[in-house]
């Protein structure tokens, strides 16, 4: 403590400012990490996702094809080899499926002799080198194709074949089916991946059947000998980091998934689907994040420090001079003030409920109708949470000033407070200052008739005899004037304290009444509550003395 003494008070405000800085650059730096950890998981969602919606569509333009294939192998215009009936029909079904992009038929040597594509040779286009039209003919069942360049079209196709029997029962050739691959690249644009991500779709000999990213350069190449291999020993699905050497060059690291898709029956797969984001891109989005938060941080705490330095002491003089200001306010008589602002009025303490009643009335604020008639200040409705028809102190309250037993001044919103059904509990060791209260705007017309209803009712269901107004709080299952009459203590009375007549919760005074009196009252009516109606019957009005 000595030592901090013989520190100047601007290094003192320094050393303060450098304590609060680090939690703080703590905070910055954990936010850091946890912003790249939910940018990895988000890449590598980001590239299952896509990968799992390529391989969706791929499975059911599969499914798709082979159910067109097998169709088309049953019916007898292709057993008969009826060329120009088929040739129709294939044309007509390519334009009602324009996912594909040829069908045709071949006889058992492989010559094709349908097809929606027209020959531009004068010789017959032969298939019987294709690992498609093999396989179908020796497994008898649909068959994928491999990384080819259409023979007419020119264009890298996957192919599908099936076997196709004759009239005999024999197979007497296939069915073929080609899928052009790239609207995956589409997907890939409407995916909104980091820069450079890459889609990549591979076949069964690790040659690439399309690329999203150089499609001139890759495709028909091998693809990235290290990935391929992962890929052909690893699972059938799988996302990892994942570098690779293209060209004796080493690759950065990616986040990278893939999936492997096979044909029933087919122990290889045909296709291998892969996306990768670069690890960088991945994290550029949170590394910018951290640097623009650290700069900003860096340039506070250094405004701080320099404001420390230079104003430390007139910061710490108008401190001063503000709590002087607020203590000459209260002496000039803040409890009392009472002013009016726009829809809100600001009020000491000090100013009665009536009193606020009429301002409201004269400013044509509705809402305060309720105060006017109770026989008490602000202070007293803060303190307990003062309430009459159905409203209560706190029901307008915006703001409220108060200060603790060292004198402190204090703002609080009642939503930063514990407020009950007549209890405050902060109030209990602080004291309430002023508080600004919330109006409406209303006629003085509305006014005064709320007012007259709020005076009439009371004069129905509250005696004018003197009282202190109810006694108890209302404990929940029943009113707590209604339990006092439905326990007989109606008319009830202990020397000159009587229950009220009109309303079993007043107490009021018929001349000469003694405080010890209305407690012994009190007390006879919360043990019988007690004992016959197991209620505990707590107080509504605060006991400051006893005066028998």
């Amino acid at each position: 403590m000595k030592l901090m003494l013989r520190i100047p008070i601007r290094w003192q405000l320094i050393i303060m400012v450098l304590i609060v800085a680090l939690p703080a650059a703590g905070i910055m730096i954990y936010s850091g990490v946890q912003q790249r950890h939910h940018a990895i998981r988000d890449a590598r969602a980001d590239t299952q996702m896509l990968v799992d919606r390529i391989a969706s569509e791929q499975r059911i333009l599969a499914a798709t094809a082979q159910q067109l294939v097998v169709s088309l192998s049953q019916l007898p215009e292709l057993k008969n080899k009826d060329a120009g009936k088929i040739g129709l029909l294939l044309r007509n079904l390519l334009k009602l499926n324009p996912n594909f992009n040829v069908l045709f038929i071949a006889d058992r040597s492989g010559v094709i002799w349908a097809s929606t594509l027209k020959n531009p040779y004068p010789k017959p286009i032969t298939i019987n080198d294709r690992r498609y039209f093999k396989n179908a003919l020796a497994a008898g069942q649909l068959s994928s194709g491999e990384f080819q360049v259409g023979r007419i079209s020119k264009k890298p196709i996957l192919d599908f074949g099936y076997p196709y029997k004759d009239s005999r029962g024999e197979i007497a050739g296939i069915v073929g089916v080609g899928i052009p691959l790239e609207h995956y690249g589409v997907i890939l644009q409407k995916a909104k991946l980091p820069a450079n991500a890459d889609m990549v779709l591979i076949d069964y000999k690790g040659l690439v059947l399309y690329s999203a990213t150089d499609p001139a350069g890759h495709i028909g190449k091998l693809s990235n000998p290290v990935l391929f291999k992962q890929m052909v020993q690893g699972p059938d699905a799988d996302t990892s980091v994942a570098g690779g050497i293209v060209s004796g060059a080493p690759q950065p690291p990616r986040y990278v998934s893939y999936q492997k898709l096979r044909l029933d029956g087919e122990r290889l797969p045909y296709m291998y689907i892969r996306v990768g984001i670069p690890v960088e891109s991945a994290l550029a989005q949170a590394n910018e994040q951290s640097v623009k938060n650290m700069t900003l941080f860096t340039l506070v705490l250094a405004s701080a420090l320099v404001l420390a330095w230079l104003v430390g002491k007139r910061s710490i003089a108008d401190r001063i001079v503000l709590l002087e200001k607020a203590s000459q306010r209260l002496a000039r008589g803040e409890l009392l003030r009472c002013e009016v602002n726009g829809d809100e009025i600001t009020a000491g303490v000090g100013v009665k409920f009536q009193q606020l009643s009429a301002l409201a009335r004269a400013s044509g604020l509705g809402g305060f109708e309720w105060m006017e008639g109770i026989p008490g200040n602000l202070g007293g409705g803060l303190r307990m949470n003062a309430g009459a028809m159905g409203v209560q102190t706190f029901d307008q309250v915006v703001r409220l000033r108060f200060c603790d037993q060292d004198g402190n001044i204090f703002t609080r919103t009642p939503a930063e407070m514990e407020i009950h059904y007549r209890s405050v509990p902060m109030l209990r060791q602080n004291y309430a200052v002023s508080a600004v209260l919330k109006g409406r705007p209303a006629s003085r017309e509305d006014i005064d008739r709320l007012i007259v209803a709020s005076a009439a009712k009371r004069r129905e269901s509250q005696p004018v005899a003197a009282s202190a107004g109810c006694i108890f709080k209302n404990p929940g299952p029943v009113p707590a004037g209604q339990l006092v009459e439905e326990l007989g203590f109606k008319n009830f009375a202990v020397g000159h304290a009587r229950v009220s007549e009109v309303h079993g919760n007043f107490i009021v005074n018929d001349g000469g009444a003694s405080a010890g009196e209305v407690l012994t009252l009190i007390e006879e009516i919360q043990a019988a509550a007690e004992r016959e109606r197991g209620i505990s019957l707590e107080m509504e009005v605060q006991i400051v003395g006893v005066d028998a």
